[in-house]
């Protein structure tokens, strides 16, 4: 009886495993959209600086109109992109709050240094050692399980 409530419980640990990989591939891939959409927005920060700038100059000249409505209209989009991103970021920042959920008190400290690694943009090391840490745990889970199998 004990050993059938030993394998049920590794087989419920392996997958909330499992579960943590899943979000971890998903907080990657996140991680990825976003440090794209944080160039992009650089990018569109420098640009948007630029077209202000032009556009205060364009202002003055009455043949301009048409080139100050296209600048809008770029504005427009360039804010549009910013506000987007700051849904990702959000986003993100939901997923980790769900990782944290399925977690034991272990890989709450992992999580908290997720937390501050994406304030540093340095969450691809702690989302690997977060990843090193539940491959561990797992052959672990399959060493038990096979010695629960073999007694």
């Amino acid at each position: 009886m004990k050993k059938k409530e030993d394998e049920s419980s590794l087989a419920v640990l392996a997958e909330i495993l499992e579960a943590i990989r899943d979000r971890l591939d998903e907080i990657k891939a996140l991680q990825a959209s976003s440090v794209t959409s944080l160039k992009e927005l650089k990018e569109g920060l420098s640009t948007l600086a630029r077209l202000k700038d032009l556009k205060n100059s364009l202002e003055n000249v009455a043949d301009s109109l048409n080139i100050i409505n296209e600048i809008k209209e770029y504005v427009k989009t360039l804010e549009s992109k910013y506000d987007v991103l700051s849904e990702e970021i959000k986003s993100l920042r939901k997923e980790i709050e769900d990782v944290k959920f399925l977690t034991s008190e272990s890989m709450k400290k992992s999580v908290k240094l997720l937390e501050q690694a994406m304030d540093l943009l340095n969450l691809p090391d702690i989302v690997n050692q977060i990843t090193q840490i539940v491959n561990d745990l797992t052959i672990k889970v399959e060493e038990l399980s096979k010695r629960n199998e073999s007694t």
